[in-house]
């Protein structure tokens, strides 16, 4: 189980027109990001290269349609599950650090299916 303060969120995240991907002056972004399912929870992993994150970014894609589907408040996570839906589908995520108003560039994307 991770350690510290999670928001689970179920919809969409305004996170506000103020977060912009900074490559110059943003953390550092997360790699490495590997995701299996088991028993129908979706682990995800990544390395961490940020020592300056206040935050990070889980992102989904189903099909061309991206959404937010965690907002961690604390720095340092490293790994997230999630029952996931729909089934049968090809489930993709990302992960960006973020430093307040700075967003770093997205993890490279993996992709999965969820069978029912």
């Amino acid at each position: 189980m991770l350690h510290g303060e999670r928001h689970q969120l179920g919809g969409r995240v305004h996170i506000g027109p103020g977060l912009r991907h900074h490559p110059r002056t943003g953390p550092a972004a997360p790699s490495n990001l590997t995701a299996t399912v088991t028993d129908g929870t979706v682990h995800l992993q990544w390395q961490d290269n940020a020592s300056d994150e206040t935050g990070l970014l889980v992102r989904r894609r189903i099909g061309t349609q991206y959404d937010i589907r965690e907002h961690f408040t604390y720095p340092n996570a490293t790994e997230t599950w999630y029952w996931d839906e729909p089934r049968d589908v090809e489930l993709c995520y990302t992960v960006a650090a973020l430093r307040y108003s700075e967003r770093s560039a997205w993890s490279n994307e993996v992709c999965v299916t969820v069978s029912s």
